[in-house]
């Protein structure tokens, strides 16, 4: 649409057009009003792209001045009984014309400002006196998604409409390399935040199992323990694939890959199992019962970062393994 191309200022009204003109209200005489939230995208996109958003209601409502301020409009006027007031004053803080501002309305009361205004907008749902008045009539009714469809029309009028999507779409990160070692792994989580290390000793037997167990249930940084408890050189990372971002991490991918992540590792993991190297260690720990099993094998997860340490292998609960098993991976 031609006149969409130079606009600069979107006004909104709000009862039909923000909302789907409905008000509850409880016994205590507070009211409510229902916002759609592709709607609220829709404003914040017009303002991440040069175009400022107004509101203009007849009406004062608390959560109309929430939503306005969550949504951060600057130019937020309510209880006006004659909205081409503040229309003028904005007009001449801005130091636009009337061909620049788009104005999208539903009722009669919004037809004084729909025939000043360059783009004169209509929701689906409007009276047909607004409706006549209207330059473009929304396919979407008011309050559920008529503002995002009004927003959509004149960013792509603008050819802003692409650019903006494109802040939005996920791609590869090109210049972050797969870690090439375990090692390399870790420090790549740490420096993300998605691990933290742990300088003091933990206890292997009553200590570690907990601490994992507790990062995990709350989504927290994987725990990596430098030093266990009387078994020196032994350090420990649990969990390390527990979240997309670390699996995402470990692959080389962007975190907000979410779909091409989980594709990305079944692909990589639906092949042979990695063949465990046993290494002759008498001093190395065993899995207790805390982890609520009694034996646990690194060779059995087939991936590449099951563990950074040599791992608890086939003992039973209590007691030391003269053998460990390790990932081949390592």
């Amino acid at each position: 649409m031609e006149k969409a191309k130079d606009i600069k200022l979107v006004i909104l009204d709000v009862d039909g057009v923000m909302t789907d003109g409905r008000i509850v209200i409880d016994d205590n005489g507070l009211e409510q009003r229902n916002f759609d939230i592709k709607d609220g995208f829709g404003v914040v996109a017009l303002q991440m792209t040069g175009v400022d958003v107004a509101i203009i209601t007849s009406k004062k409502s608390g959560a109309v001045r929430h939503r306005a301020e969550e949504l951060k409009i600057k130019h937020f006027h309510e209880g006006i009984k004659k909205k081409t007031e503040p229309y003028e004053v904005m007009l001449k803080e801005m130091n636009i014309t009337d061909a620049q501002v788009a104005y999208v309305g539903d009722d009669l009361v919004d037809l004084s400002m729909m025939k000043r205004v360059g783009l004169p907008i209509a929701v689906a749902d409007a009276v047909q006196e607004v409706k006549d008045a209207a330059e473009y009539v929304t396919q979407a009714r008011g309050g559920y998604g008529a503002v995002r469809e009004a927003a959509e029309l004149i960013l792509k009028a603008q050819g802003k409409w692409e650019k903006f999507c494109r802040r939005f779409k996920p791609t590869r990160r090109r210049d972050v390399a797969a870690p090439r070692s375990n090692r390399e792994f870790i420090e790549a989580c740490v420096k993300s935040g998605d691990a933290v290390r742990i300088k003091q000793e933990v206890d292997w037997e009553n200590e570690a199992g907990a601490i994992v167990r507790r990062a995990c249930e709350l989504a927290a940084p994987a725990p990596f323990m430098e030093k266990i408890k009387d078994y020196p050189g032994f350090s420990y990372f649990g969990a390390p694939l527990s979240t997309y971002r670390r699996m995402a991490i470990s692959m080389g991918m962007d975190p907000v890959l979410l779909p091409e992540i989980g594709r990305e590792y079944v692909k990589r993991t639906n092949g042979e199992p990695v063949a465990p190297v046993l290494v002759d260690r008498k001093d190395a720990p065993a899995r207790r019962t805390s982890s609520r099993a009694p034996t646990w094998t690194c060779a059995s997860c087939r991936c590449r970062w099951c563990t950074t340490a040599t791992a608890a292998a086939t003992s039973a609960p209590g007691t030391r393994s003269s053998r460990s098993i390790r990932c081949a991976a390592t």
